[in-house]
């Protein structure tokens, strides 16, 4: 029935646009993460190389740097999946 199709291409266009909402709310969060995670690990190693700090603290300040920038990186990607998803149901490019 036309009437069930339109409702479900809403619900479902409602759907994929909230997750492009969230997708973007959770890349920020993520570079922020990132951000913070840099500049512990900049301070850590400028620690070290003063002498007030073992190197691991430098380790375990990369190891977090790292994970935060992966993390980045995935949440970009998961974006990306949410705009194409959105783009599929719409047929409008969608930036």
């Amino acid at each position: 029935n036309l009437e069930s199709a339109n409702n479900d291409l809403i619900t479902r266009t409602s759907a994929a646009y909230f997750q492009v909402l969230v997708g973007i709310e959770s890349l920020a969060a993520a570079e922020t993460n990132e951000a913070a995670a840099k500049k512990q690990f900049d301070y850590a190693d400028k620690r070290l190389e003063v002498g007030l700090a073992p190197i691991t603290d430098v380790h375990e300040a990369r190891a977090q740097y790292d994970q935060a920038r992966a993390d980045t990186i995935n949440a970009r990607n998961t974006l990306k999946d949410y705009y194409q998803a959105l783009t599929e149901l719409t047929g409008q490019p969608v930036v």
